[in-house]
């Protein structure tokens, strides 16, 4: 899949930020987090036969006035970061990338490329997990051949989590849509709830490297969805997603136990004292868990990790002897409703 982007635009707040917002605390949650990339994908299949030019400039211009129309509510992300301790708005703005690519939308929804890791990254504006520097926000809106279109976005996390990534997205459709009248209001206080704090001898690392990253998409239909549901309801119904997860990590911990090191494995460990240990890792949203919960309009980092290791590592000694090597491993799951 070959992509060509064909402009390279800024896109800043249509209204300026008031002078008594310019100056946005950041929480102590966000001052945790790297400054890594937050990636989202969204892909709209052409909903009528006319693919004229014409037709897709005007959706390129809906769009654009639409993003800088939710930009005004959302502020910080048209700012930039100074110092890891506030954000200045300064309205700097948003990159915008637009490009073609010569193949069906079809072709990328619909099969399995050899690498998705690198085929889907072509859909964004970064290529790498820390290629955004002090954007906080960068967006490419790519367009098939078919008239189908890819837009896809890419969050720093020092200023959104999962939940946040999908508010923002949720309230430029509807300003797309709708314009102003349906745009969510987002509350941006959280350095209220967490304190930021002194970082200065706090090292913050990404704890990932993509030279490690293994990569695969699943295809789930909602047969199949509904019926792994089933397989693990108890007094309480699964999510899809949790549905998802128990599979997944199910298979991985029964591939894993049943791997027989070679000799030459097994000396290599033994010389080196290296502890081989797999996680599982899940975003945990904290904004219904507060007391009393907040709405999932409050945005910034509200949520931390929790991470489970299969009984086969937990049974090894903790802590090792050696220093961990952690393999990452990275599933896409797709869920379709047909």
């Amino acid at each position: 899949m070959e992509v060509l982007v064909i402009s390279k635009n800024t896109i800043k707040p249509s209204n300026p930020t008031p002078s008594n917002l310019r100056h946005f605390q950041l929480s102590f949650l966000d001052q945790i987090n790297h400054p890594r990339i937050l990636p989202l994908i969204f892909y709209y299949p052409l909903g009528f036969e006319d693919n004229s030019r014409a037709t897709n400039l005007k959706r390129s211009n809906q769009l654009k006035k639409s993003l800088a129309d939710v930009l005004t509510k959302f502020y910080p992300l048209a700012g930039r970061v100074k110092k890891n301790l506030y954000i200045e708005c300064n309205d700097e703005g948003v990159l915008y990338l637009e490009a073609q690519v010569n193949c069906q939308l079809s072709q990328i929804i619909g099969q399995q490329p050899i690498n998705p890791h690198v085929e889907l990254n072509k859909l964004l504006p970064f290529d790498r997990l820390n290629d955004a520097g002090d954007v906080l926000l960068a967006i490419q809106v790519t367009v098939f051949k078919c008239g189908g279109m890819a837009i896809g976005m890419c969050f720093s996390h020092k200023i959104a989590d999962g939940l946040s990534t999908s508010t923002f997205a949720n309230s430029w459709a509807s300003a797309a849509r709708a314009g102003h009248s349906n745009m969510v209001c987002p509350r941006l206080d959280s350095a209220t709830y967490f304190p930021p704090r002194d970082m200065s001898c706090y090292n913050i690392k990404t704890g990932m490297t993509e030279e490690k990253m293994v990569s695969k998409r699943f295809l789930f239909n909602a047969s199949a969805i509904s019926t792994l549901k089933d397989k693990y309801a108890n007094e309480i119904q699964p999510t899809r997603v949790e549905a998802l997860s128990a599979f997944v990590w199910s298979r991985f911990v029964v591939a894993t136990s049943d791997q027989v090191e070679t000799q030459a494995e097994a000396d290599v460990e033994a010389e080196t004292s290296i502890t081989k240990l797999y996680m599982l890792i899940h975003g945990l949203d904290l904004r219904m868990r507060m007391n009393p919960p907040l709405p999932e309009s409050y945005f910034g980092n509200f949520s931390w990790v929790v991470m489970i290791m299969p009984r086969r590592a937990a049974a090894s000694p903790w802590p090792p002897a050696g220093p961990l090597h952690i393999p990452s491993v990275s599933c896409i799951f797709q869920l379709s409703s047909l």
